[in-house]
């Protein structure tokens, strides 16, 4: 069988994930940014589907899991061959495509709050803020229903609550 091109397995994958979750989403422009991992015959032999070009392709994430183990099964003797920055984006592209952080889990006060302290643990800032969804004003802070309680409690905003706020008496 012939090779299937970079651009042809972007495609293929962007195609699998179009109707995915967020967490697969995002684990795949991961890859697709990177592209070491996609452009390497043994990590797409090991985790990735593709029949044909333009076709739909799809990683096996538990497949792309045991790739990172096994490279990384016998330290000292072999290792996973690439850098450590190439190692540490495919583990954090697995993670994500598997949501070993149940990000897709998470309310949306605890997604921003997940978002910014990602950011902070790499040394940016999101800017803009990441907006609340059904939130248009900006003096809402999430986890205060003082600051605007309708869009709270239609937000179903699930932001920790102030002490002595109807919110905390519920708990």
């Amino acid at each position: 069988m012939t090779e299937i091109g970079f651009e042809d397995l972007a495609a293929g994958l962007r195609g699998w994930v179009r109707g995915g979750t967020a967490h697969e989403r995002a684990a795949v422009e991961l890859l697709i940014w990177h592209e070491t991992w996609l452009r390497r015959p043994d990590f797409k032999g090991a985790a990735i589907t593709q029949r044909a070009p333009g076709l739909v392709a799809i990683i096996n994430w538990y497949e792309a899991r045991e790739f990172i183990d096994r490279g990384y099964a016998c330290r000292g003797e072999r290792t996973l061959p690439a850098s450590s920055s190439q190692r540490r984006i495919l583990d954090l592209t697995v993670a994500l495509g598997e949501d070993q952080f149940g990000l897709s889990g998470l309310g949306h006060a605890h997604k921003r709050a997940a978002a910014q302290a990602f950011a902070a643990a790499v040394g940016l800032q999101l800017v803009p803020p990441v907006p609340e969804v059904g939130h248009n004003h900006p003096d809402f802070i999430p986890g205060d229903p003082a600051t605007c309680q309708a869009c709270a409690l239609a937000a179903g905003d699930e932001g920790r609550a102030l002490p002595g706020t109807r919110q905390d008496a519920t708990r």
